[in-house]
């Protein structure tokens, strides 16, 4: 949290994980995917929560230039657990964590670490593309969850979601000051 030099190694980490996963899968074991990797440090409730949006190539491309696409099912847990790994062995080379607490987040049944693939979007899509692009770049801060209390000069901000855990349901608030 106090060190954001982690952030571009966490992104490093992502890169490597991807090409590493995506050369596995494909005849040229030196072809490279393309990625833009968005680093994103606020969650739901603005709280801290470092994590990466990804846009990356639905393959990877030869030093010849050829273009080799991914085959349509592959299994995304095996890219999270090797995520995961370089993200720890980092973490521990840097010694920000120690090989106990290695082991312990590598006993939990849930990892804490998720890959989602979204749809492809083919290169006449614009607005998937949009759409992408504008989720990616997106605010910490939503004008739609945020209420301004003239009479308190006080502004909500809510997650908006409703029923599941407490925590979704909470609301920040802060005073405004003239």
């Amino acid at each position: 949290k106090y060190d954001r030099e982690l952030l571009g190694e966490l992104s490093r980490c992502a890169y490597e994980s991807l090409k590493e996963f995506f050369q596995a899968a494909l005849p040229d074991k030196e072809a490279t995917p393309g990625a833009i990797i968005a680093i994103q440090t606020f969650g739901e409730m603005l709280n801290f929560h470092p994590h990466l949006h990804c846009l990356v190539t639905d393959g990877c491309f030869g030093k010849e230039g050829t273009f080799y696409q991914l085959p349509s099912m592959v299994d995304l847990g095996l890219l999270s657990a090797l995520f995961r790994h370089k993200v720890l062995r980092m973490l521990l080379s840097k010694g920000k964590i120690t090989g106990a607490l290695v082991d312990n987040l590598l006993s939990w049944p849930h990892s804490g670490f998720h890959v989602h693939q979204g749809e492809r979007i083919e290169s006449d899509n614009k607005a998937g593309e949009e759409r992408v692009a504008a989720y990616i770049l997106r605010a910490p801060l939503s004008q739609e969850k945020m209420v301004y209390l003239e009479e308190k000069g006080q502004v909500i901000y809510s997650s908006g979601k409703k029923g599941g855990d407490k925590k979704n349901r909470d609301i920040n608030s802060a005073t405004v000051d003239d």
